[in-house]
Protein backbone atom coordinates (compact mmCIF):
# COMPACT_ATOMS: atom_id res chain seq x y z
CA UNK A 1 0.00 0.00 0.00
CA UNK A 2 1.00 3.03 -0.92
CA UNK A 3 0.60 6.36 1.49
CA UNK A 4 -1.38 9.03 0.05
CA UNK A 5 -0.22 12.71 0.24
CA UNK A 6 -2.48 15.36 0.93
CA UNK A 7 -1.66 19.07 1.54
CA UNK A 8 -0.93 19.37 4.97
CA UNK A 9 -1.72 21.69 7.82
CA UNK A 10 -2.17 22.17 11.39
CA UNK A 11 -5.60 21.52 12.62
CA UNK A 12 -7.37 21.65 16.41
CA UNK A 13 -10.89 21.64 17.82
CA UNK A 14 -11.27 25.70 17.03
CA UNK A 15 -10.67 25.00 12.88
CA UNK A 16 -11.61 21.69 12.31
CA UNK A 17 -14.73 21.63 9.88
CA UNK A 18 -14.55 17.78 9.25
CA UNK A 19 -13.23 14.68 11.06
CA UNK A 20 -13.01 11.27 10.07
CA UNK A 21 -12.74 8.80 13.11
CA UNK A 22 -11.52 5.44 12.92
CA UNK A 23 -12.33 3.08 15.91
CA UNK A 24 -12.39 -0.59 16.91
CA UNK A 25 -15.91 -1.30 17.94
CA UNK A 26 -15.48 -5.12 18.81
CA UNK A 27 -15.74 -4.53 22.45
CA UNK A 28 -18.43 -2.74 24.02
CA UNK A 29 -16.76 -0.34 25.57
CA UNK A 30 -14.05 0.76 23.23
CA UNK A 31 -17.59 1.52 20.76
CA UNK A 32 -19.31 3.55 23.85
CA UNK A 33 -16.05 5.75 24.58
CA UNK A 34 -16.00 6.00 20.53
CA UNK A 35 -19.46 7.03 20.11
CA UNK A 36 -19.45 9.51 22.92
CA UNK A 37 -16.20 10.97 21.26
CA UNK A 38 -17.96 11.30 18.21
CA UNK A 39 -20.54 13.22 19.63
CA UNK A 40 -18.63 15.55 21.86
CA UNK A 41 -16.73 16.67 18.41
CA UNK A 42 -20.20 17.02 16.89
CA UNK A 43 -21.98 19.14 19.99
CA UNK A 44 -18.65 21.55 18.85
CA UNK A 45 -20.28 22.00 15.53
CA UNK A 46 -17.41 19.83 14.00
CA UNK A 47 -18.76 17.71 10.88
CA UNK A 48 -17.80 14.05 11.86
CA UNK A 49 -17.87 11.12 9.73
CA UNK A 50 -16.85 7.96 11.48
CA UNK A 51 -16.11 3.98 10.72
CA UNK A 52 -16.20 1.27 13.25
CA UNK A 53 -14.05 -1.93 12.62
CA UNK A 54 -16.01 -5.15 14.23
CA UNK A 55 -14.12 -8.47 14.14
CA UNK A 56 -17.65 -11.02 13.40
CA UNK A 57 -19.98 -10.08 10.70
CA UNK A 58 -22.30 -11.62 12.90
CA UNK A 59 -21.78 -9.09 15.65
CA UNK A 60 -22.90 -6.41 12.83
CA UNK A 61 -26.33 -6.57 13.42
CA UNK A 62 -25.95 -5.46 17.56
CA UNK A 63 -24.77 -1.99 16.45
CA UNK A 64 -27.56 0.25 16.34
CA UNK A 65 -27.47 2.40 13.34
CA UNK A 66 -25.55 6.09 13.82
CA UNK A 67 -26.16 8.83 11.72
CA UNK A 68 -22.30 9.18 9.56
CA UNK A 69 -21.16 6.10 11.05
CA UNK A 70 -20.45 2.61 9.02
CA UNK A 71 -19.68 -0.67 10.34
CA UNK A 72 -17.34 -3.19 8.58
CA UNK A 73 -16.20 -6.64 9.36
CA UNK A 74 -13.13 -8.48 8.68
CA UNK A 75 -15.36 -10.49 6.55
CA UNK A 76 -16.06 -7.49 4.63
CA UNK A 77 -12.57 -6.98 3.59
CA UNK A 78 -10.39 -8.81 0.80
CA UNK A 79 -7.37 -11.01 0.86
CA UNK A 80 -5.78 -7.58 1.24
CA UNK A 81 -7.76 -6.26 4.34
CA UNK A 82 -8.77 -4.05 2.20
CA UNK A 83 -12.75 -2.90 3.30
CA UNK A 84 -14.93 -3.60 0.28
CA UNK A 85 -17.97 -1.99 1.29
CA UNK A 86 -18.70 0.32 -0.35
CA UNK A 87 -19.13 3.49 2.68
CA UNK A 88 -16.04 2.46 4.03
CA UNK A 89 -14.39 3.51 0.41
CA UNK A 90 -16.48 6.32 0.01
CA UNK A 91 -14.80 7.78 3.57
CA UNK A 92 -11.50 6.74 2.14
CA UNK A 93 -12.16 9.30 -0.68
CA UNK A 94 -13.18 12.36 1.33
CA UNK A 95 -11.07 14.71 2.67
CA UNK A 96 -10.79 15.84 6.26
CA UNK A 97 -9.12 18.63 8.32
CA UNK A 98 -8.73 15.74 11.05
CA UNK A 99 -8.45 11.77 10.88
CA UNK A 100 -8.16 10.53 14.46
CA UNK A 101 -7.87 6.61 14.80
CA UNK A 102 -9.12 5.34 18.65
CA UNK A 103 -8.12 1.63 17.80
CA UNK A 104 -6.12 0.62 20.67
CA UNK A 105 -4.59 -2.52 19.03
CA UNK A 106 -2.77 -2.68 15.25
CA UNK A 107 -5.62 -3.71 13.01
CA UNK A 108 -4.69 -4.39 9.83
CA UNK A 109 -8.01 -2.63 8.10
CA UNK A 110 -7.95 0.19 10.01
CA UNK A 111 -4.47 0.78 9.29
CA UNK A 112 -5.31 0.17 5.50
CA UNK A 113 -8.14 3.44 5.97
CA UNK A 114 -5.45 5.20 7.72
CA UNK A 115 -3.09 5.14 4.97
CA UNK A 116 -5.74 5.83 2.30
CA UNK A 117 -8.05 8.67 3.40
CA UNK A 118 -6.65 11.85 2.30
CA UNK A 119 -6.65 14.38 5.64
CA UNK A 120 -4.50 16.99 5.94
CA UNK A 121 -3.67 15.95 9.48
CA UNK A 122 -3.95 12.67 10.94
CA UNK A 123 -3.79 11.34 14.85
CA UNK A 124 -3.01 7.85 15.99
CA UNK A 125 -1.17 6.54 18.94
CA UNK A 126 1.92 4.77 19.25
CA UNK A 127 2.47 1.33 17.67
CA UNK A 128 4.65 -0.51 15.58
CA UNK A 129 2.60 0.72 12.42
CA UNK A 130 2.83 4.15 12.81
CA UNK A 131 4.27 5.74 9.05
CA UNK A 132 0.60 7.33 8.49
CA UNK A 133 0.27 9.83 11.56
CA UNK A 134 1.44 13.46 11.31
CA UNK A 135 0.42 13.59 15.38
CA UNK A 136 1.33 10.68 17.38
CA UNK A 137 0.62 10.45 21.04
CA UNK A 138 2.46 8.14 23.45
CA UNK A 139 -0.48 5.83 25.10
CA UNK A 140 0.32 2.20 25.71
CA UNK A 141 -1.97 0.10 25.56
CA UNK A 142 -2.38 -1.18 29.39
CA UNK A 143 -3.59 2.85 29.73
CA UNK A 144 -7.10 2.49 27.88
CA UNK A 145 -8.59 4.02 24.95
CA UNK A 146 -10.24 6.11 27.88
CA UNK A 147 -7.00 7.85 29.00
CA UNK A 148 -6.12 7.80 24.79
CA UNK A 149 -9.02 10.35 23.88
CA UNK A 150 -8.12 11.95 26.89
CA UNK A 151 -4.95 12.82 25.57
CA UNK A 152 -6.67 13.56 22.10
CA UNK A 153 -9.20 16.28 23.65
CA UNK A 154 -6.10 18.16 25.80
CA UNK A 155 -3.54 18.45 22.61
CA UNK A 156 -6.26 18.84 20.15
CA UNK A 157 -7.59 21.83 22.27
CA UNK A 158 -4.43 23.39 23.89
CA UNK A 159 -1.81 23.72 20.90
CA UNK A 160 -2.88 26.46 18.95
CA UNK A 161 -1.12 27.74 15.38
CA UNK A 162 -0.68 31.54 14.98
CA UNK A 163 -0.84 30.66 11.21
CA UNK A 164 -3.28 27.72 10.97
CA UNK A 165 -2.58 27.48 6.94
CA UNK A 166 1.27 26.98 8.30
CA UNK A 167 2.41 23.54 6.37
CA UNK A 168 3.44 20.64 8.79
Amino acid sequence: MKKKVAKKGYFNFENSKNIGVIFNATVQDSYLKSIEFINMLRSKGIKVTGVGYVASQEALAYYPAHEGIVFFSLKSTNWHYQPIVAEVQRFCTQQYDLLIELAMEDLLPIKYIVGTTEAKMKIGRSSKIMEFYDVIIDVQVHQGLEFYIKQIKHYLTVLKNSDNDKKL
